[in-house]
């Protein structure tokens, strides 16, 4: 074969592996991008973490602290917004105890519902921002993922909504705007600036308070069980001192 055929040889193949090559690119290119967008253009995406258990004297869990962040593409500041969360536990009630046998429960007869409701404000348009909630349970690992919301009500600056016993009447402008984005999706991270300084600093002053509601209510214990020894020791003493006078007396007779 001379050079120049093995010249448009070469050519040919290169424009054939270019042609087998490109769909496949164009295709991943397009999958990665469809995972990556998963929310609508003006959505109002909010995501849960920072979770945090709180125990109480006794070092058991009976709250968990998290964060809700809010970061608000629409053009319009959200005025006010009211959600319904609620988490499903399929496994705390999964095996129970009836009649001393350990009985399996399956499906809805299994399921624990954790539900709370969260009200957020004021969130101008293209900012974010965090709300810190409670929620009385210990199961604090539900908050994470698998989120079930509804938005009771949402509405903007300038919207005209009707009011009633001080509550919004309707779901208002914004309900149907809302995307919960969970810690597997790519958003989580892409989406969302930093936790803000301040909410972290006002944490730290909780978890520190907190702390220190424990060490005095452990020093409050202990000052009250050795003014208990110190009383009976006392009681013990007179009782000593006492005997004695008493022997005496009742020989004097």
């Amino acid at each position: 074969m001379s050079i120049y055929n093995k010249i448009i040889s070469f050519g040919l193949m290169l424009g054939l592996a270019a042609l087998i090559s490109t769909p496949v690119s164009a295709a991943e290119n397009a999958d990665q991008k469809a995972k990556e967008e998963t929310s609508k253009a003006g959505a109002v995406l909010f995501r849960i973490e920072n979770i945090r258990p709180v125990a109480n004297d006794d070092g058991l869990t009976y709250k968990c602290d998290y964060l809700v962040t809010v970061y608000n593409r629409m053009e319009k500041e959200v005025k006010e917004a009211n959600l319904n969360f609620n988490w499903v536990d399929n496994v705390s009630g999964k095996y129970v105890m009836q009649d001393g046998k350990l009985q399996t429960k399956e499906g809805k007869d299994a399921a624990q519902i954790v539900s709370t409701s969260v009200q957020i404000k004021n969130i101008p348009a293209h900012r974010q921002k965090s709300f810190e909630q409670s929620i009385e349970t210990d199961k604090c690992f539900l908050l994470l993922d698998n989120l079930n919301y509804k938005v009771e009500n949402c509405v903007t600056v300038g919207n005209q909504t009707a009011m009633k016993d001080s509550k919004i009447v309707g779901s208002g402008d914004c309900a149907g705007n809302f995307n919960y984005v969970d810690s597997k999706n790519p958003e989580y991270y892409s989406e969302f600036k930093d936790t803000p300084d301040d909410v972290i600093e006002d944490q730290i002053e909780q978890q520190r308070d907190q702390l220190m509601k424990k060490i005095n209510a452990g020093y409050d214990k202990t000052v009250e069980s050795l003014n208990a020894t110190n009383e009976t020791l006392q009681k013990i003493e007179l009782g000593l001192d006492y005997k004695p006078d008493a022997a005496k007396e009742k020989a004097d007779k």
